[in-house]
């Protein structure tokens, strides 16, 4: 309920594990007769996986047998978390008094993999919100169930987080392109169109067609060698909500390995988002450029991605 009774009820929405809108409503008592209101994010889906650069991806060694042919326990061997006050101690901790061959022993390419189990953000932003929990604890497993989901524990924290943090809201937090702040948008630029909504007719507002818009945080230099983006492309962007997803890869391993695992992301998130998914774009850093480019080369996967940045 809210304290103004003439304000519009409107259901909070969070997102699934499949990245499915939910909104949650608790009943209320039945002379209270006004709509609650479901609003939608947009159909399409166009997810961004970042891709990290060498040495920028979590890794833990592998299980392997030993001479009696127990396993031995895998463990992290290479964390890239902030630690202390944003310092690494752990890295410090694990690394500094280890010789040289203790480290090329470590640090192989068959005996380490991927570890999912790294650092993810504590706050809700973007997309990446969870249904509300009276209990903090639970609430705060939840939200970092769904960035591990994400990928996120993949990558550095100290590194990438956040980057990504800055990304997924300023992908997602607004889908009404006439909002978005990085673009100069004008009043002229604006135009207001009827539409029928219980219990009358309303207005809102929308970007008329083919007018230059221009992104004033390029800069005069920059901004005199690009075109202008038109009004048009602005709202076909605002149909696509574009959660952000990040893929690590054993640095030590080639990049046709590195490839694969991508290329694996890839399908697992277009079968996961289903038929509003068709492609993704793939934001890199570095040697995660070198895994995106032989990604793409891999059969079928060329009309997947729609670019690389």
């Amino acid at each position: 309920m809210t304290d103004n009774p003439t304000a519009p009820r409107i259901a909070p929405m969070t997102y699934n594990a499949r990245g499915n809108p939910v909104h949650t409503w608790t009943l209320t008592p039945s002379h209270i007769t006004d709509p609650v209101l479901c609003i939608l994010p947009p159909d399409g889906i166009l997810p961004v996986i970042f891709v990290p650069g060498i040495m920028g991806s979590n890794l833990k060694s592998k299980p392997e047998k030993g001479k009696k042919k127990k396993k031995k326990k895998a463990g992290p061997v290479w964390r890239l978390d902030a630690g202390f006050m944003g310092k690494n101690m752990w890295l410090a901790k694990n690394w500094i008094f280890k010789t040289p061959g203790e480290r090329q022993k470590i640090l192989h390419p068959v005996r380490a993999e991927v570890d999912r189990e790294g650092a993810v953000p504590k706050r809700a932003v973007g997309t990446v919100i969870t249904q509300p929990e009276p209990d903090k604890k639970k609430a705060a497993l939840a939200l970092s169930k769904r960035y591990r989901e994400r990928g996120w524990g993949e990558v550095s924290e100290t590194s990438y987080h956040a980057f990504l943090l800055w990304l997924e809201e300023a992908l997602n937090s607004e889908f009404l392109p006439h909002q978005w702040p990085q673009f100069d948008i004008r009043p002229e630029h604006l135009h207001a169109v009827a539409v029928a909504v219980e219990p009358g007719p309303t207005h809102i507002t929308r970007l008329k067609p083919e007018i230059p818009i221009a992104m004033p945080g390029l800069g005069a230099n920059l901004a005199s060698q690009l075109p202008s983006i038109l009004s048009d492309e602005l709202v076909a962007r605002g149909g696509y909500r574009m959660p952000v997803h990040a893929c690590g890869y054993n640095w030590l391993d080639s990049n046709e390995q590195a490839a694969s695992r991508l290329a694996k992301r890839i399908d697992e998130l277009m079968h996961q988002y289903g038929r509003n998914c068709q492609q993704v774009i793939l934001v890199t850093h570095s040697m995660g450029g070198l895994v995106a480019r032989r990604c793409a080369q891999l059969p079928g996967m060329a009309d997947k991605i729609a670019g690389v940045v």
